[in-house]
């Protein structure tokens, strides 16, 4: 071992205590029951999609292949070895598959994590625990090719660090690692920031201050991983790419507009994102990402005796990385776990020096145990107000699985307006031309800023009108507009809906498919008596704001299926059936629910019911005292 290492200083401890042992236990349970999650990634039908592509033409793609919006936009595909992995899983063992290789890749993570800290301290402590716990919480656990890339980064780490302690025969993995990275993933130049980071701390406390021969193995043997890099379909502008990916998470970038932009890239260091639906939800990813961040720092200067320059660096420039884009998460615990777990172990003795971490590592048996337990009776998302449930298929709130299958089942074919989060899943299910998918180095700025604007009532009649597509799926929830103009077309039909989407069909496409009518208050509803509508509605008006008891509950607490079809409703001028749909469900809840109250109003004010509609819209501000809604409310009474 050389006098570089950290771990030189460490004296090996003794086997670890009970407590730890079983918080490494406790942690597993933990992944596998967080890991056991239908998925929810807009990005998976686009890697399937590519990934039959690519089968079907013996060779990756250089233009976009799935929308008809940007045929002639670049596609510089540097994760075709993943898409080629979920693939196979798929036909071999279906989504559950695809859900194992997950789970697994993220404990993996977690374990590479814990072997560096312990390699690294001479034994593992609390601290680590701690940390891999916050990213178990923090981390989606979502089907994507950044898993790979944690993996190739942690294992880097390793190598160099294990070289550092003085075996010099690990340092030909790094090309290995390198090749495999950037034909896996786009970001195997982080790759490069780790080799960069440590061949400076080398030069800074070995050679300049001490004086020691210059490292030329490590230099030679990370040159020649940045030089297999070029290793890959596309070569230099492959090897170039990721600066393309560098932009988009610069401020500039209309993906991280905190009006119009996409959430992942937004910074994880806002409180704003606490509000969830007009719910304030503490128990979310947002909370275990600050927490993280907080304690990888804190550790790291209470550890700082024990921290190399090469730590600094990546610290400092990997909570960069995770500032600018909250999907980095795992790549700043992938860099700052290690370093900062003593320290973290220290914070957690309250200062009275690391111990042997009993104390905190019941803890972690203890959070692991509830976490895991709210996770498999469903608590766990309806307390992040998120929509995730367990098991291993598709989740049908999140994608559009019916909708897609509805098209398959019944041969429709043409181009399907879509928004962004549909598009993959739409392009590999149906195999159909679509307008946008989530894949912001392909779609492009521009376009990403036309179909902003095609969401709202200045641009969509242009937007329809030159693209021209045939089939349309409609999230009515977050492209409401989009829902409320189709269906004032007298050349679009709706054929299908659920509680989430809507699919209409253009005249043009010749589908002889049954229109659906609206439904019908007191046939498709409860009776809906208008001698006692005031009377109801003003006994719905009384019931109180939710309490702490619906605040644990979280999404659980409200009527969300019910809401669905109610907001469906009053969006395509089902006003009575909005109505009826809306009191019905405030009648069932012990609480007020604002958004229930709120569709109400605008239904009975549609429906001139003028009394009754102020008393809902009262009681709705009454919960809910947000400025917007109350100017939306003022609007709408003006207006009549």
């Amino acid at each position: 071992m050389t006098a570089e290492s950290p771990a030189a200083e460490s004296v090996p401890g003794t086997r670890a205590p009970l407590a730890l042992r079983l918080a490494l236990v406790a942690l597993g349970v933990l992944g596998l029951c967080l890991g056991y999650r239908q998925v929810t990634s807009p990005d998976l039908g686009f890697h399937l999609a590519t990934a039959r592509w690519i089968l079907e033409h013996g060779w990756v793609p250089t233009t976009d292949e799935f929308s008809y919006t940007v045929r002639d936009h670049a596609y510089v595909d540097l994760q075709w070895l993943y898409q080629l992995k979920v693939h196979a899983l798929l036909q071999l063992g279906g989504t559950a598959a695809i859900v194992l290789l997950t789970t697994a890749l993220t404990l993996a993570f977690g374990a590479l994590q814990l072997v560096r800290t312990a390699r690294r301290d001479g034994r593992l402590g609390a601290g680590a625990l701690v940390l891999v716990l916050l990213f178990f919480l923090g981390t989606y656990w979502e089907p994507r090719p950044h898993l790979f890339s944690w993996i190739y980064g942690a294992l880097l780490l390793l190598v160099v660090e294990e070289h550092q302690r003085g075996r010099a025969k690990v340092l030909p993995f790094i090309p290995a690692i390198m090749v495999l990275w950037v034909n896996t993933h786009s970001l195997f130049v982080l790759g490069g920031v780790i080799l960069g980071a440590q061949i400076a701390g080398h030069l800074w406390e070995r050679v300049i201050r001490e004086g020691v021969a210059f490292d030329k193995a490590l230099v030679g043997w990370s040159l020649a991983g940045l030089a297999a890099c070029i290793v890959n379909p596309y070569h230099v502008e492959g090897l170039l790419f990721p600066l393309v990916q560098f932009a988009d998470i610069q401020g500039s970038s209309v993906y991280k507009d905190p009006l119009i932009g996409i959430s992942e890239f937004r910074t994880p260091f806002s409180l704003e994102g606490y509000t969830v639906q007009g719910h304030f939800v503490l128990f979310q990813p947002l909370l275990f990402w600050q927490l993280f961040a907080a304690l990888a720092v804190l550790g790291a200067f209470v550890g700082r005796k024990h921290l190399r320059t090469a730590d600094w660096i990546l610290l400092a420039g990997f909570l960069y990385v995770f500032y600018s884009a909250n999907k980095n998460f795992g790549y700043f615990a992938m860099v700052a776990i290690p370093p900062a777990a003593r320290g973290v172990g220290q914070l957690l003795s309250f200062g009275k020096g690391e111990g042997d971490g009993s104390r905190s590592g019941w803890g972690v048996v203890g959070a692991s145990a509830l976490v895991a337990l709210l996770a498999l009776t469903g608590r766990w998302y309806d307390l992040a107000w998120s929509g995730h449930r367990q098991g291993t298929e598709f989740n049908a709130e999140f994608l559009p699985v019916e909708a897609a299958d509805f098209i398959v089942d019944h041969g429709l074919e043409g181009r399907i307006l879509n928004t962004w989060n549909d598009g993959g899943y739409l392009a590999w299910r149906t195999g159909q031309p679509v307008t946008i998918y989530s894949h912001g180095e392909v779609m492009g700025q521009d376009f990403y800023r036309a179909y902003v604007a095609a969401k709202g009532p200045e641009r969509f009649a242009d937007a329809l009108a030159g693209w021209k597509p045939v089939i349309a799926v409609v999230p009515f929830q977050s492209a409401d507009y989009w829902l409320f103009q189709l269906h004032q077309q007298w050349d679009w039909r709706l054929v299908f809906r659920n509680d989430r989407t809507a699919l209409f069909v253009h005249d043009s496409l010749g589908s002889d498919l049954r229109t659906i009518e609206p439904l019908q208050a007191g046939v498709d509803t409860r009776p809906f008596d208008e001698a006692q509508l005031e009377q109801r509605v003003r006994a719905v008006a009384e019931r109180p704001a939710p309490g702490f008891g619906a605040w644990l509950k979280g999404a659980g607490a409200y009527p969300q299926e019910a809401l669905a079809h109610a907001a469906f409703e009053l969006q395509t001028g089902g006003n009575r059936a909005a109505a009826a749909l809306a009191l019905d469900a405030l009648e069932d809840t012990p609480h007020g629910v604002p958004d229930l109250l709120l569709i109400l109003g605008h239904a009975l004010n549609n429906l001139r019911k003028y009394t009754a509609a102020d008393v809902a819209w009262n009681a709705c501000v009454a919960i809910d005292d947000d400025r917007n809604l109350a100017r939306s409310i003022l609007a709408a009474r003006q207006a009549r």
